[in-house]
């Protein structure tokens, strides 16, 4: 069962909506993530979603089924970008944020997981 965990979940508010996440596996969200216990908290995940919690290289490293990185916000300033191409790992913010209701922010990371699911499924035919 797929994993998904949303990092900071406290940094939005109240968003309702959020069990949408469960259709695609295993969905854990927690408020706030120190730093000290991310790598932690992700490990086994395929996807996280988080706000402002940065992901670097070291914790991409030490996480090696993670495949989606969602930010929901608009910048990726707090990802590692570089070591995320070099490990296949997609990363995707949430597209026209500040012009939508912050709930609006599901519908694209709900997309993004969507996408990689159909991604992830063509893969394993073609391995098949």
């Amino acid at each position: 069962m797929r994993k998904i965990v949303f990092l900071d979940a406290e940094t939005l508010g109240k968003v309702e909506g959020m069990e949408l996440f469960s259709q695609f596996g295993e969905f854990i969200a927690y408020d706030y993530t120190p730093a000290n216990q991310i790598v932690e908290r992700i490990a086994g995940a395929e996807i996280i979603i988080t706000n402002s919690t940065c992901i670097t290289r070291e914790i991409m490293e030490a996480s090696p089924e993670l495949r989606l990185i969602c930010i929901a916000a608009t910048g990726m300033n707090i990802i590692d970008l570089e070591a995320a191409k070099e490990r296949n790992i997609a990363v995707k913010n949430v597209a026209g944020y500040s012009t939508k209701e912050v709930d609006g922010f599901l519908d694209e990371i709900v997309t993004a997981v969507m996408e990689q699911e159909r991604e992830l499924s063509a893969l394993r035919v073609k391995l098949e």
